[in-house]
């Protein structure tokens, strides 16, 4: 989950090898850390990729590698003639938001290419330097978010402890959304800072246990995350606010703090709070990835109960294919996948060959949307399983 809470700091020299440190870091992130830049924005290329490519282009090159920085250059020089061009009906036809898109894809493409042409270069011992680099860089960038998102929220606590909410709405009820504003962005800053406290719990725990495997000892309990103060500012702003513009969000968060407890009766909550954005909120943008939570909760419940399999895997089915009714592309290689996944499990075959062929088509169709690992597993675990499903058909 995004803030919209920004933590600025001095802008700092970069090494001409730390291009990899940042697009790693960049990626990591789950707040929202704005640096000072020199660089300039346009509409088409997000600020992470215009990073990584005055990064990784610092410096003398020759051959094909200044041929290609050269060709980036000219990519981003038309794309911001295109973005202002001072017709304004000419700057928003068809042809010209076409071209753009075509540009951009050409962009993404030389950005890697140059990317892997940089790293192929590099020695044994550069490499290893990189990731120790990296490794330094990303404490540090972690560090300085952790102690930015502590200090945000201990001003927002002692400001709730200032007012009186009711008398303050009862004063200056032109404010309401404002307070559910902060609110809202007080519970994202509680569910980051829980999931980073976990995070560092796991780690300290996943220690331990290697020590006490290698000492032939037990295993102490692992560590479960206590998304308590997040769970509780989400229910104060549905019962403060029901009709606000964060309800959505807030059942959304709440079902999804819910699937990560191992209580079996807060599970029975997550298809609560899911079905009841469904029914309140058809449009909202949560959609696709609250028919994927649908899906997943009955997908495991058949696994978690073999008597009831194939019913739960057909409701599951039912909601990844929702998924494919709603404008968000990006999750459709996903249902697809698990649409493929869950006939398999009921042994319709015929249909799960055809749920993974759609999903490799698109996978293929938004390649250059998707980020590389994401595109190589759906698209390698499809050719496999689809694979498997050949030779049970032709044994048949």
């Amino acid at each position: 989950m995004n803030s919209d809470i920004a933590i600025v700091r001095a802008p700092k020299t970069t090494s001409k090898r730390r291009w990899l440190a940042s697009v790693i870091i960049i990626a990591l992130m789950t707040g929202v850390i704005a640096a000072q830049t020199h660089i300039t924005q346009t509409n088409a290329i997000s600020m992470d990729l215009l990073d990584r490519w005055y990064q990784v282009t610092a410096g003398e090159f020759t051959g094909e590698m200044a041929d290609w920085i050269s060709e980036g250059h000219q990519i981003l020089d038309q794309i911001r003639q295109l973005e202002t061009l001072k017709d304004q009906a000419l700057a928003q036809a068809p042809e010209t938001l076409a071209e753009i898109e075509s540009l951009r894809n050409q962009f993404i493409d030389l950005l890697k290419t140059v990317e892997r042409a940089r790293i192929a270069q590099m020695s044994p011992q550069e490499l290893q330097n990189m990731k120790l680099e990296y490794l330094a860089e990303r404490e540090r960038e972690l560090q300085i978010l952790n102690e930015g998102r502590k200090a945000l929220i201990a001003r927002g606590e002692a400001f709730l402890q200032e007012i009186d909410t009711n008398e303050f709405l009862t004063r200056h009820p032109q404010q309401a959304q404002v307070l559910e504003d902060f609110l809202f962005r007080l519970g994202e800053l509680y569910y980051q800072d829980s999931g980073a406290e976990f995070l560092l719990a796991f780690d300290n725990w996943n220690q331990l246990a290697q020590e006490a495997r290698e000492k032939g000892e037990p295993t102490p309990d692992a560590p479960q995350p206590d998304y308590s103060r997040a769970e509780n500012t989400y229910l104060r702003i549905l019962n403060e606010y029901p009709h606000g513009k964060h309800v959505d969000a807030c059942l959304f968060n709440l079902a999804k703090i819910y699937e990560s407890q191992d209580d079996p009766e807060t599970k029975e909550k997550v298809i609560e709070y899911y079905r009841r954005l469904v029914r309140s909120f058809p449009d909202s943008p949560y959609l696709a990835m609250v028919y994927i939570g649908i899906g997943d909760y009955y997908f495991f419940k058949g696994i978690d109960q073999p008597e009831d399999l194939e019913p739960n895997m057909r409701q599951a089915i039912e909601a990844y294919r929702m998924v494919l009714s709603t404008p968000d592309t990006l999750y459709f290689n996903d249902a697809y996948f698990k649409i493929g996944w869950s006939n398999y499990r009921i042994s319709q075959y015929a249909n799960a060959v055809k749920a993974f062929t759609s999903c490799i088509e698109i996978t293929i169709a938004l390649k250059n949307q998707l980020d590389q690992s994401e595109y190589a597993s759906f698209y390698q675990k499809s050719i496999k399983y689809l694979a498997l499903l050949l030779r049970l058909l032709l044994a048949r």
